[in-house]
């Protein structure tokens, strides 16, 4: 199961790397991904803190998946792995805002609150009605321990 799931993943990434080379270039902007460096220096620090800590908890879920550890987990374990992983992203706008340039930035106008913001409003309104409706269309439910909220595990928030 795991290797076919490694091959599920190999094939969407060439998949995904395939149609980002021969997809036609657009005639506006530049191109960039990431924000520009000049003109929003703390949203591109941000953003780059955000993909290079995505790697850490990728690597973190490969391993406990890899290793089979959630065979052993119950609600406690779920909540604590989940939490853990998504406290350095919330915590870091008040702790460490010297990371994405915004340490002379008011908390309530940093760009990494605001993004914290969105995000947890977009994937409580996913998680509490778009996957509970999903799941009851399809008459499925989720398996692992955990508390949850609406039928949606709280540690998948």
């Amino acid at each position: 199961a795991v290797h076919a799931m490694c091959k599920v993943i190999a094939a969407m990434s060439v998949g995904l790397v395939t149609l980002a080379i021969i997809a036609p270039k657009s005639k506006k902007g530049d191109g960039r991904w990431l924000p520009c460096p000049e003109t929003n220096p703390s949203k591109r620090k941000w953003e780059l803190f955000s993909l290079h800590y995505g790697i850490f908890w990728i690597s973190i879920f490969a391993v406990i998946i890899g290793g089979e550890l959630y065979a052993w987990f119950d609600r406690i374990h779920y909540m604590v792995v989940c939490v853990g992983l998504a406290a350095p992203l919330l915590l870091q706008p008040f702790i460490f805002p010297s990371i994405t340039g915004e340490a002379h930035v008011p908390w309530h106008g940093r760009y990494s609150v605001k993004a914290n913001l969105w995000i947890g409003i977009f994937s409580f309104i996913g998680n509490y009605w778009y996957t509970h409706y999903f799941y009851n269309v399809l008459e499925a439910h989720y398996t692992m321990p955990s508390w949850d909220l609406n039928g949606v595990p709280i540690p998948m928030f």
